[in-house]
């Protein structure tokens, strides 16, 4: 996420949008993996836009990209929970979920 918010702040393609950002700040994403506080938003919930619940899929690959991100996510979310866990940085290190 955070190559892709490079990419996103330098005008180049990306497929991390505004909204995507927005929801990752309010879990307390920290983009400078450098900088990691422990001064940062507890997690909030968040559901998938309507637009994800399409009764026609389409496979494109920006589709698949959009159904990639919001499985990460969710599973993102799901791991939190379970494991009580309130700010993204305390995800253990070398997970999967650390990878995305």
């Amino acid at each position: 996420q955070r190559q892709e918010y490079r990419k996103h702040i330098t005008s180049s393609s990306s497929s991390l949008t505004k909204e995507r950002i927005e929801i990752l700040n309010e879990m307390g994403f920290c983009w400078d993996a450098s900088a990691v506080t422990s001064r940062l938003p507890s997690l909030s919930a968040q559901g998938q836009p309507e637009s994800q619940n399409s009764a026609f899929p389409d496979f494109s690959p920006q589709v698949e990209a959009e159904e990639t991100w919001w499985a990460n996510y969710k599973e993102l979310t799901a791991y939190m929970k379970e494991h009580e866990i309130h700010h993204v940085h305390d995800i253990p290190l070398k997970s999967k979920l650390d990878d995305w």
